[in-house]
């Protein structure tokens, strides 16, 4: 989804391999279809709402190969 993260498996340190954007950079990219879902679902719009949903969806973010699946 775009968090950010750094997609490494085999060095999970290494920032060369980070990428993403960091949670307020990916709010304020992502705030009109994320406040849409808030109201869809019944929830407020509002920082703390907005907030947990980028930290909750962060660990699961993830990037092809970042697994090492396919080697």
């Amino acid at each position: 989804m775009g968090t950010y993260g750094i997609y490494y498996i085999i060095d999970p340190e290494n920032e060369l391999f980070a990428e993403g954007r960091d949670e307020d950079d990916w709010i304020l990219e992502n705030i009109d279809w994320l406040a849409d879902c808030l109201v869809d679902n019944g929830l407020p719009i509002d920082e703390a709402h907005i907030r947990f949903f980028y930290q909750a969806v962060n660990p699961q973010d993830w990037r092809c190969g970042s697994c090492a699946g396919c080697m």
